[in-house]
């Protein structure tokens, strides 16, 4: 189920040049976060964090993480390299707000090129049709099996979510 559903901004402010050298430590490498550039930190209802670039966001904040949205994947596609594969019929469920699960991560665990650890924040790449979501391991990935069940990874946020769709 993603995180973003009525989402709305009850405040923001221009990060401050204290706040942008935080977020790039934590966040990590991304090319076009620099200290140069605007960012907007917009403060939703239900404790939900979004930076926005350019009336884009680009990084929401789920439990103290910083976590590209889905704009910042497509426009830079390594910033988050852990990426799971599931097939085509797995779109729709995860839409309607369905968790992966484990049997499906197992058949295409070959595509996997990265450890991913339980809490590590992922890529959910459909096959012919690319990073649809991103989510939450809730489980080793790595060591899923034939007879694993259970969901493994949670979706946070999701292609059409209002994360997705809002400009702000």
């Amino acid at each position: 189920m993603t995180l973003f559903k009525n989402l709305k901004v009850v405040g923001s402010h221009v990060m401050g040049g204290k706040e942008k050298k935080s977020m790039m430590q934590k966040y990590g490498g991304s090319s076009f976060l620099s200290v140069e550039n605007t960012f907007i930190v917009n403060k939703c209802k239900d404790k939900k964090v979004v930076i926005t670039q350019e009336n884009k966001p680009i990084i929401f904040i789920y439990n103290n993480i910083y976590i590209p949205t889905l704009q910042h994947i497509k426009m830079e596609p390594d910033v988050l390299k852990k990426t799971i594969f599931l097939d085509e019929g797995a779109y729709k469920p995860l839409c309607s707000g369905a968790a992966v699960m484990a049997p499906g991560i197992y058949k295409y665990r070959h595509l996997i090129t990265t450890e991913i650890f339980l809490n590590d924040i992922v890529k959910i790449d459909i096959l012919n049709k690319g990073c649809i979501a991103v989510g939450i391991a809730l489980m080793e990935i790595n060591k899923i099996g034939a007879e694993t069940k259970g969901q493994a990874i949670e979706v946070l946020h999701i292609e059409g979510d209002e994360l997705d769709l809002k400009r702000f």
